[in-house]
């Protein structure tokens, strides 16, 4: 507002009072000019901007839930058999 005001030499109140309409009008046309141009580069394969929307639009994160293990034979089990297979008794063996 104030750019424009600078460049139309008026004052913010003046434009906000005369024109508020119009200027509201303009920016959600400019803000949907936008997304849909982000849109078109996201579809074009820019990952990033994919990625972007993703978390913009369809609630996306990057950080992994994290699994809560209870106990030491848990964590052994998860690291040596890899969540395969049974952890083998060692009495058994």
């Amino acid at each position: 507002m104030i750019e424009m005001a600078s460049c139309l030499d008026c004052s913010v109140d003046t434009l906000e009072r005369r024109f508020a309409d119009r200027i509201k009008t303009a920016r959600e046309k400019g803000k949907m000019s936008l997304r849909r141009k982000q849109f078109e580069v996201a579809l074009n394969g820019d990952k990033a901007m994919l990625i972007w929307l993703g978390k913009q639009y369809l609630e996306q994160r990057e950080a992994p839930e994290v699994k809560e293990v209870q106990t030491v034979e848990d964590i052994v089990y998860d690291t040596e058999w890899g969540g395969t297979a049974e952890p083998q008794d060692e009495k058994n063996s």
